[in-house]
């Protein structure tokens, strides 16, 4: 029985087998894959095995080096600055940003949450709430 794919994203990171199989086993439901990642550095990391990127519908590149820190005081030390985290976050934003402008082009109204903190919030994220639960329980 195939189960249902809670909407949202779904993190996997993409170095390692295991990551793979899960993206596979999603695939086989029938789940859209998404993935961001460090093309030169899941490259490298792969060393010839399957890719999470290779399999993905579609690929966004954070650019993250090899080894995903950016700054290097000495050459002889290791690298620190991560940037995966800061790209990554900007690139989910743009996606969550187009997706929206597209749905509009298309005049649906797209299924976004308001801030708890915004007056006026409650009945648009309980509505929210009500139409997703069915697939994510942990709302």
């Amino acid at each position: 029985m195939k189960q249902r794919l809670a909407p949202g994203p779904h993190p996997i990171p993409g170095g390692n087998i295991a990551a793979v199989e899960a993206a596979v086993y999603r695939l086989e439901m029938g789940a859209t894959l998404i993935v961001i990642t460090s093309e030169a550095y899941s490259r490298q990391a792969a060393k010839g095995r399957p890719r999470i990127a290779d399999l993905a519908h579609v690929v966004l590149d954070n650019g993250g080096p090899p080894g995903d820190a950016s700054t290097a005081f000495d050459p002889d030390d290791p690298r620190v600055g991560a940037v995966s985290t800061v790209a990554g976050a900007a690139l989910i934003n743009a996606a969550v940003v187009e997706t929206v402008a597209l749905l509009r082009a298309r005049n649906i109204a797209p299924p976004v949450n308001v801030s708890a903190y915004m007056p006026g919030s409650a009945a648009p994220n309980a509505a929210s709430v009500a139409r997703y639960q069915y697939s994510n329980p942990h709302l």
